[in-house]
């Protein structure tokens, strides 16, 4: 496609296009690391925490693709689900995982106070 040959020849432009494209679209068109797909734009390390920040937003916003809140965070969870097994490398999701440990035990800490 033409535009990841224009992101692969442009890498400063590429966390705008993370910025700006929907996440919807970004999770089919993305990956976070070289795990191999053809046909998408692989985002260095450097993205990383800018993805994690996106898809955290995606993880806690309501969807208007469902009428219920169960299915629309059912769509979520399978749409994450799916994004992190398919298109993540194990950089990023190691990375994804401690930060998930650390808020958990942020949490956790706080509520002993």
């Amino acid at each position: 496609m033409l535009w990841q040959l224009f992101y692969s020849k442009n890498p400063e432009l590429l966390g705008i296009y993370v910025k700006g494209s929907s996440i919807d679209q970004l999770m089919d068109q993305i990956t976070c690391g070289d795990v191999g797909l053809e046909r998408a734009v692989a985002l260095p390390n450097a993205l990383f925490p800018l993805v994690v920040k996106r898809l955290d937003e995606f993880a806690t916003a309501q969807t208007t693709k469902y009428k219920t809140p169960l299915f629309s965070s059912s769509y979520r969870r399978d749409r994450l689900e799916g994004f992190l097994t398919s298109r993540c490398s194990k950089e990023f999701l190691a990375g994804y995982i401690a930060r998930i440990l650390r808020f958990s035990i942020e949490r956790q800490n706080q509520g002993f106070s």
